[in-house]
């Protein structure tokens, strides 16, 4: 099986209720020898608090993070803007530890950085294969996965349907000192609105 097949089926599971993804990707890995596998399914009461980049940059327990990037305002899918914010720096693969991360681009970028992403993950082995875990999934199923490079869903493919990544080495606490400046504006600008509002009441 192609791995453009591999990764129509894993979208294809990826729809699929908990019980029977995993139903359907025991099925898969019979058929075909791919490293992909379900690890962790944080609790519902949790699952819709951080996304994919706020897992690959260790922000997921962030209450600060997890707000700004319901509202859209950490810029963690967006590689450039870390980069130029010193959060972190783009590595060749040969570089590549554990713990790095992996921005899965929508389309293919061979000079400049790009700014455009739709998945991100960690590094979590470098033995015999590249294997890195990350966090995706629909519905009420945002499942925690350890897989191949490019063992994902097709929805994570580039605009020519194929996989394209760049890889990147973090600063966590520059990280973490991004995400406390720009809540702190933020509480400030909310605090603003309200004491503006209350003149006109």
């Amino acid at each position: 099986m192609d791995p453009r097949t591999i990764r129509e089926r894993l979208k294809e599971i990826n729809a699929k209720p908990l019980d029977q993804q995993l139903q359907a990707l025991q099925l898969l890995k019979k058929e075909v020898n791919v490293i992909c596998e379900i690890i962790a399914c944080p609790m519902q009461t949790k699952e819709e608090l951080f996304n994919c980049f706020m897992f690959a940059a260790d922000l997921h327990d962030d209450s600060n993070a997890q707000l700004l990037t319901d509202k859209r305002q950490l810029p963690l899918e967006h590689p450039l803007t870390l980069v130029q914010q010193d959060c972190m720096r783009e590595i060749s693969r040969e570089e590549i530890i554990c713990g790095d991360l992996v921005y899965y681009l929508k389309r293919k970028r061979f000079t400049e950085i790009p700014n455009d992403s739709h998945h991100a993950g960690k590094v979590f082995s470098r033995d015999k294969e590249l294997i890195i875990i990350s966090k995706w999934g629909r519905f009420n199923h945002h499942c925690i996965w350890l897989h191949a490079l490019e063992a994902v869903p097709s929805s994570y493919e580039d605009y020519d349907h194929d996989i394209t990544v760049r890889f990147f080495r973090p600063d966590p606490s520059k990280m973490k000192a991004l995400a406390k400046d720009v809540f702190e504006r933020e509480v400030s600008y909310l605090k603003k609105m309200e004491d503006q509002k209350k003149l006109f009441q």
